[in-house]
Protein backbone atom coordinates (compact mmCIF):
# COMPACT_ATOMS: atom_id res chain seq x y z
CA UNK A 1 0.00 0.00 0.00
CA UNK A 2 1.36 3.38 -1.01
CA UNK A 3 1.91 5.95 1.77
CA UNK A 4 0.20 9.33 1.40
CA UNK A 5 2.73 12.06 1.83
CA UNK A 6 1.93 14.38 4.73
CA UNK A 7 1.92 18.20 4.34
CA UNK A 8 4.94 19.84 5.97
CA UNK A 9 4.25 22.63 8.56
CA UNK A 10 7.74 24.07 8.37
CA UNK A 11 8.16 27.62 6.91
CA UNK A 12 10.33 27.69 3.89
CA UNK A 13 13.14 30.18 4.32
CA UNK A 14 14.00 32.26 1.25
CA UNK A 15 17.19 31.06 -0.30
CA UNK A 16 20.25 33.25 -0.36
CA UNK A 17 19.95 33.55 -4.09
CA UNK A 18 16.34 34.76 -3.79
CA UNK A 19 17.39 37.58 -1.40
CA UNK A 20 20.33 38.66 -3.53
CA UNK A 21 20.11 42.17 -4.94
CA UNK A 22 21.84 43.23 -8.13
CA UNK A 23 21.37 46.94 -9.08
CA UNK A 24 22.45 46.22 -12.63
CA UNK A 25 19.27 44.22 -13.13
CA UNK A 26 17.16 47.33 -12.58
CA UNK A 27 15.94 49.68 -15.32
CA UNK A 28 18.55 51.83 -17.00
CA UNK A 29 17.85 54.97 -14.93
CA UNK A 30 18.54 53.03 -11.68
CA UNK A 31 21.11 50.48 -12.79
CA UNK A 32 24.04 52.84 -12.34
CA UNK A 33 22.76 54.71 -9.25
CA UNK A 34 25.81 54.89 -6.87
CA UNK A 35 23.71 54.80 -3.70
CA UNK A 36 22.22 51.40 -4.64
CA UNK A 37 25.63 49.74 -4.89
CA UNK A 38 25.82 49.65 -1.08
CA UNK A 39 23.18 46.91 -1.00
CA UNK A 40 23.79 43.27 -1.87
CA UNK A 41 20.44 41.85 -0.73
CA UNK A 42 16.81 42.94 -0.68
CA UNK A 43 16.47 42.89 3.12
CA UNK A 44 19.20 45.51 3.55
CA UNK A 45 17.53 47.70 0.96
CA UNK A 46 14.16 47.30 2.71
CA UNK A 47 15.62 48.15 6.12
CA UNK A 48 17.27 51.24 4.70
CA UNK A 49 13.97 52.43 3.24
CA UNK A 50 12.13 51.87 6.56
CA UNK A 51 14.77 53.80 8.48
CA UNK A 52 14.58 56.64 5.98
CA UNK A 53 10.80 56.90 6.33
CA UNK A 54 11.10 56.93 10.14
CA UNK A 55 13.70 59.69 10.02
CA UNK A 56 11.56 61.83 7.76
CA UNK A 57 8.67 61.44 10.19
CA UNK A 58 5.99 61.80 7.52
CA UNK A 59 4.80 59.68 4.66
CA UNK A 60 6.37 60.46 1.33
CA UNK A 61 3.07 61.72 -0.09
CA UNK A 62 2.93 64.42 2.58
CA UNK A 63 6.31 65.94 1.79
CA UNK A 64 6.33 69.50 0.41
CA UNK A 65 7.40 69.50 -3.18
CA UNK A 66 8.84 72.47 -5.03
CA UNK A 67 6.79 73.48 -8.06
CA UNK A 68 8.36 72.57 -11.37
CA UNK A 69 6.90 75.62 -13.14
CA UNK A 70 8.42 78.18 -10.73
CA UNK A 71 5.02 79.31 -9.42
CA UNK A 72 5.36 79.33 -5.62
CA UNK A 73 2.02 80.95 -4.75
CA UNK A 74 0.34 77.75 -3.61
CA UNK A 75 3.47 76.68 -1.72
CA UNK A 76 3.59 80.02 0.12
CA UNK A 77 -0.04 79.53 1.17
CA UNK A 78 0.70 76.02 2.44
CA UNK A 79 3.62 77.36 4.50
CA UNK A 80 1.43 79.87 6.35
CA UNK A 81 1.15 82.98 4.21
CA UNK A 82 -2.16 84.77 4.90
CA UNK A 83 -4.63 85.16 2.01
CA UNK A 84 -3.92 88.90 1.72
CA UNK A 85 -1.51 91.49 3.25
CA UNK A 86 -4.12 92.58 5.83
CA UNK A 87 -3.87 89.09 7.31
CA UNK A 88 -0.48 89.94 8.84
CA UNK A 89 -2.37 92.06 11.43
CA UNK A 90 0.21 94.84 11.34
CA UNK A 91 -0.80 98.49 11.79
CA UNK A 92 -1.49 99.91 8.32
CA UNK A 93 -2.09 103.52 9.35
CA UNK A 94 1.10 104.68 7.61
CA UNK A 95 2.48 104.17 4.11
CA UNK A 96 5.69 102.48 5.28
CA UNK A 97 3.85 99.65 7.05
CA UNK A 98 1.48 99.27 4.12
CA UNK A 99 4.41 98.95 1.73
CA UNK A 100 6.05 96.44 4.07
CA UNK A 101 3.08 94.04 4.31
CA UNK A 102 2.55 94.17 0.54
CA UNK A 103 6.16 93.17 -0.06
CA UNK A 104 6.06 90.54 2.70
CA UNK A 105 3.04 88.97 1.02
CA UNK A 106 4.72 89.11 -2.38
CA UNK A 107 7.81 87.37 -0.95
CA UNK A 108 5.66 84.64 0.59
CA UNK A 109 6.39 85.30 4.27
CA UNK A 110 4.21 83.51 6.78
CA UNK A 111 2.35 85.51 9.41
CA UNK A 112 4.90 84.67 12.11
CA UNK A 113 7.85 85.44 9.83
CA UNK A 114 6.42 88.82 8.82
CA UNK A 115 5.74 89.73 12.46
CA UNK A 116 9.26 88.71 13.56
CA UNK A 117 10.87 90.79 10.81
CA UNK A 118 8.59 93.75 11.59
CA UNK A 119 9.35 93.63 15.32
CA UNK A 120 13.07 93.44 14.56
CA UNK A 121 12.87 96.50 12.30
CA UNK A 122 10.89 98.50 14.87
CA UNK A 123 13.33 97.63 17.65
CA UNK A 124 16.25 98.57 15.41
CA UNK A 125 14.57 101.86 14.51
CA UNK A 126 14.01 102.71 18.17
CA UNK A 127 17.63 101.89 18.98
CA UNK A 128 18.92 104.11 16.17
CA UNK A 129 16.57 106.96 17.09
CA UNK A 130 17.54 106.74 20.75
CA UNK A 131 21.23 106.71 19.86
CA UNK A 132 20.82 109.72 17.55
CA UNK A 133 18.91 111.60 20.27
CA UNK A 134 21.61 110.88 22.83
CA UNK A 135 24.35 111.94 20.41
CA UNK A 136 22.48 115.17 19.60
CA UNK A 137 21.95 116.00 23.27
CA UNK A 138 25.60 115.31 23.98
CA UNK A 139 26.67 117.56 21.11
CA UNK A 140 24.34 120.33 22.35
CA UNK A 141 25.72 120.04 25.87
CA UNK A 142 29.27 120.21 24.58
CA UNK A 143 28.33 123.30 22.55
CA UNK A 144 26.78 124.98 25.61
CA UNK A 145 29.88 124.24 27.63
CA UNK A 146 31.96 125.74 24.82
CA UNK A 147 29.81 128.91 24.90
CA UNK A 148 30.21 129.12 28.66
CA UNK A 149 33.96 129.01 28.28
CA UNK A 150 33.84 131.60 25.47
CA UNK A 151 31.48 134.05 27.18
CA UNK A 152 32.55 133.38 30.75
CA UNK A 153 30.61 135.43 33.29
CA UNK A 154 28.64 137.08 30.44
CA UNK A 155 27.05 133.77 29.44
CA UNK A 156 23.64 134.52 30.97
CA UNK A 157 23.43 138.05 29.56
CA UNK A 158 24.60 136.98 26.10
CA UNK A 159 22.08 134.13 25.90
CA UNK A 160 19.37 136.54 27.05
CA UNK A 161 20.22 138.88 24.15
CA UNK A 162 19.95 135.94 21.76
CA UNK A 163 16.61 134.90 23.23
CA UNK A 164 15.29 138.47 23.12
CA UNK A 165 16.26 138.88 19.47
CA UNK A 166 14.67 135.58 18.49
CA UNK A 167 11.41 136.26 20.29
CA UNK A 168 11.27 139.75 18.83
CA UNK A 169 11.64 138.54 15.25
CA UNK A 170 9.99 135.10 15.24
CA UNK A 171 6.31 134.62 14.51
CA UNK A 172 4.11 132.06 16.26
CA UNK A 173 4.74 129.27 13.75
CA UNK A 174 8.50 129.73 13.92
CA UNK A 175 8.46 129.68 17.71
CA UNK A 176 6.48 126.45 17.71
CA UNK A 177 8.80 124.87 15.14
CA UNK A 178 11.94 125.79 17.08
CA UNK A 179 10.46 124.55 20.35
CA UNK A 180 9.37 121.24 18.80
CA UNK A 181 12.69 120.62 17.04
CA UNK A 182 14.92 121.59 19.96
CA UNK A 183 16.83 124.09 17.83
CA UNK A 184 16.44 126.66 20.57
CA UNK A 185 19.15 124.83 22.49
CA UNK A 186 21.52 124.66 19.55
CA UNK A 187 24.75 126.59 20.27
CA UNK A 188 24.86 127.68 16.61
CA UNK A 189 21.35 129.16 16.85
CA UNK A 190 22.19 130.89 20.12
CA UNK A 191 25.32 132.48 18.63
CA UNK A 192 23.44 133.49 15.47
CA UNK A 193 20.66 135.29 17.32
CA UNK A 194 23.16 136.75 19.76
CA UNK A 195 24.83 138.47 16.79
CA UNK A 196 21.41 139.60 15.52
CA UNK A 197 20.59 140.87 19.00
CA UNK A 198 23.87 142.79 19.20
CA UNK A 199 23.07 144.53 15.90
CA UNK A 200 19.56 145.39 17.07
CA UNK A 201 20.94 146.62 20.37
CA UNK A 202 23.52 148.87 18.68
CA UNK A 203 20.74 150.41 16.59
CA UNK A 204 18.54 150.83 19.65
CA UNK A 205 15.98 148.40 18.22
CA UNK A 206 16.30 145.48 20.63
CA UNK A 207 13.09 145.44 22.63
CA UNK A 208 13.32 144.29 26.20
CA UNK A 209 10.24 145.84 27.80
CA UNK A 210 7.57 143.53 26.34
CA UNK A 211 6.07 140.93 28.62
CA UNK A 212 6.73 137.81 26.55
CA UNK A 213 4.40 134.88 26.97
CA UNK A 214 5.09 131.19 26.80
CA UNK A 215 4.59 131.12 23.02
CA UNK A 216 7.33 133.65 22.29
CA UNK A 217 7.75 137.40 21.82
CA UNK A 218 6.25 138.08 18.39
CA UNK A 219 3.57 135.47 18.97
CA UNK A 220 2.67 137.10 22.29
CA UNK A 221 2.60 140.53 20.66
CA UNK A 222 0.27 139.29 17.93
CA UNK A 223 -1.97 137.62 20.50
CA UNK A 224 -2.12 140.75 22.70
CA UNK A 225 -2.78 142.99 19.71
CA UNK A 226 -5.66 140.75 18.68
CA UNK A 227 -7.14 141.09 22.16
CA UNK A 228 -6.85 144.88 22.02
CA UNK A 229 -8.53 145.00 18.62
CA UNK A 230 -11.44 142.81 19.73
CA UNK A 231 -14.80 144.33 18.91
CA UNK A 232 -15.69 144.70 22.61
CA UNK A 233 -12.34 146.23 23.52
CA UNK A 234 -12.04 149.82 24.96
CA UNK A 235 -9.92 150.52 21.86
CA UNK A 236 -13.14 151.15 19.92
CA UNK A 237 -14.92 153.10 22.64
CA UNK A 238 -13.70 156.68 22.86
CA UNK A 239 -15.68 157.23 26.06
CA UNK A 240 -14.09 154.34 27.89
CA UNK A 241 -11.63 155.43 30.63
CA UNK A 242 -8.95 153.05 29.27
CA UNK A 243 -9.44 153.99 25.61
CA UNK A 244 -6.22 156.02 25.35
CA UNK A 245 -4.23 153.31 27.13
CA UNK A 246 -5.40 150.67 24.66
CA UNK A 247 -4.68 152.88 21.65
CA UNK A 248 -1.15 153.68 22.84
CA UNK A 249 -0.44 150.02 23.60
CA UNK A 250 -1.66 149.01 20.15
CA UNK A 251 0.62 151.58 18.50
CA UNK A 252 3.59 150.37 20.46
CA UNK A 253 2.87 146.72 19.64
CA UNK A 254 2.57 147.52 15.94
CA UNK A 255 6.01 149.16 16.09
CA UNK A 256 7.44 145.90 17.44
CA UNK A 257 5.93 143.98 14.56
CA UNK A 258 7.31 146.24 11.82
Amino acid sequence: MNEVPTESTETTEPTESAMAFDPTSLPEELAHEPSLRNFDDVSKLAKSYVNLVKKMGVPAEQLVRLPSDGNYEELYNQLGRPPDPQGYEIDLSNDINLEYVNNAHKLGLSKDQARDVYDWMMNKYEQVRSQEKNEYQEAVQQGIESLKREWGTDFESQTQIAKQAFLQLADADTVKMVEASGLGNSPEMIKLFNRVGQILKEDGMLQNDVAFGDSGGRASIESRLQQIMDSDSPYWNGMHPEHDKYVNEALKLREFLT
